[in-house]
């Protein structure tokens, strides 16, 4: 079977369009953690750049044969999304009370193997 010059055309032109995504996607990374370009930029406009830049790959990546996994993906997020249990107020307690106790417990521990390793050293000068 011979492929239409439509099809042959739109494969001969995924590597170009491929490479302009990946150039717009580090593009914008590289603009948002850049200390000369954005220079006193608040957080919400590095984000927004990061964002602009994700919607311009995806859009370079749009006429490509890459469409048909962009459009899973999609369908796939917004279905785990569906998916998600989100905790209660209790639950969400329980788990900060938790997470803080451990935290304690570790500081703790990581202290008093601090000041014997000092002790330790101390005493070896």
């Amino acid at each position: 079977m011979q492929q239409s010059t439509a099809e042959q055309q739109k494969k001969s032109t995924d590597p170009l369009f491929t490479a302009l995504a990946v150039i717009l996607f580090l593009g914008g990374f590289y603009l948002a953690g850049s200390t000369t370009f954005l220079t006193g930029a608040s957080g919400f406009v590095r984000f927004g750049v990061v964002v602009a830049s994700l919607v311009a790959s995806t859009a370079a990546l749009w006429p490509t044969s890459h469409r048909t996994y962009i459009l899973s993906l999609m369908r796939g997020a917004r279905i785990e999304m569906r998916k998600m249990r989100w905790p209660t107020k209790d639950d969400a307690v329980k788990t900060t009370m938790v997470v803080l106790l451990l935290v304690a417990i570790f500081s703790i521990v990581l202290s008093i193997f601090d000041w014997i390793l000092t002790s330790i050293v101390k005493a070896l000068l």
